[in-house]
């Protein structure tokens, strides 16, 4: 089945993060180190806008039904051109998985756009945009960091929230949260994602977990995978 998500997972700002990531692969439960919270870390790589520059996520979880999932979440930077009038920074982006004991096939596609600068960074919207607010996220950040990324209203008159923080991933590490939120026209949530990505002190991005809840389908995923790119 293909479907096409509100969020697109594009830029890890819902896009379906517009997120996901925690500690590599699933983990081992084991408590780490903390960082220090004075560390400063980039919230993106330095050539994140940088025609080419991709991710790529082998991703593997569960729903809260049991079923098992695997897929994929890829991201591409393209050439810059213009959104709405102004410069922008393309991000193409694709999202799939696979149930494994129904063999149902989910998969998203899309082009989120950004800022051209780095250090005034913001969010611009998708295709689907007709009106945006958008917030600029600070070049680095230091732990407990927090704030606004965009409002943003589709051409079905959905209403996207997307915020960030930036929290302990341990052992030197942080962990970016980018959370998005998406409601009817009469403020009726339909779904709900976390794209949290381990990132190093340069900004890399390490691995990711998303969780995404769908009011619509009554579910819940959580996968988790690490960078290969």
């Amino acid at each position: 089945m293909k479907i096409s998500l509100k969020t697109l997972l594009i830029s890890g700002l819902a896009s379906l993060a517009i997120g996901c990531g925690g500690g590599g692969g699933g983990g081992t439960g084991d408590v780490l180190p903390p960082t220090e919270p004075i560390t400063t870390f980039p919230l993106f790589p330095s050539d994140y806008l940088s025609e080419g520059y991709q991710e790529y996520y082998p991703l593997n979880g569960s729903d809260n039904f049991g079923n098992t999932i695997t897929g994929r979440y890829a991201k591409k930077t393209q050439a810059q051109t213009t959104f709405n009038s102004e410069p922008a920074i393309p991000i193409e982006g694709i999202f799939s998985i696979t149930i494994i004991e129904t063999g149902e096939f989910v998969t998203s596609s899309g082009v989120g756009y950004l800022s051209t600068d780095l250090d005034h960074l913001r969010f611009l919207g998708d295709t689907s945009t007709v009106s945006a607010e958008t917030t600029a996220l600070p070049r680095t950040a230091e732990i407990n960091d927090f704030g606004h990324v965009g409002t943003y209203i589709d051409d079905e008159g959905d209403r996207q929230v997307t915020t960030w923080e930036l929290v302990d991933g341990g052992t030197g590490k942080a962990k970016l949260i980018l959370s998005t939120s998406y409601s009817d026209e009469f403020g009726r949530l339909k779904v709900s994602e976390d794209e949290i990505y381990t990132i190093n002190e340069s900004g890399q991005r390490l691995s990711i977990e998303v969780r995404l809840f769908s009011t619509v389908r009554g579910v819940t995923w959580t996968l988790t995978g690490a960078n290969t790119e």
